[in-house]
């Protein structure tokens, strides 16, 4: 299945406001999480693309990681914004996704 999602190499603060109200599907991932590939896998599969910020990937992980943790009040990835809201991780967007929130 082709990937079609949008990737961003840098992050800051200050730019998170702007991703998720200038995007509908916002994916803060790990790359080496196979909940946060689940995750893709998914919005690929309905056919949707996602601005996705690989946190593992940045010059600045550590504060990018404190940030978002704070932000979301959960440690885990992935962390799935829908429309400028935080509707959880992998499971919550599987749940979303089943209710036909994907289509």
């Amino acid at each position: 299945m082709p990937d079609n999602h949008k990737y961003v190499t840098k992050f800051d603060e200050a730019d998170f406001n702007s991703i998720i109200q200038n995007n509908k599907y916002v994916v803060f991932n790990a790359t080496y999480c196979p909940f946060c590939m689940r995750t893709l896998q998914t919005l690929s599969s309905k056919g949707k693309q996602a601005y996705v910020v690989n946190v593992d990937k940045l010059n600045n992980e550590i504060e990018a990681r404190q940030f978002l943790n704070a932000k979301a009040g959960m440690s885990t990835y992935p962390k799935n914004y829908i429309n400028g809201k935080l509707i959880g991780g992998n499971q919550e967007l599987q749940n979303f996704a089943a209710r036909g929130g994907l289509n």
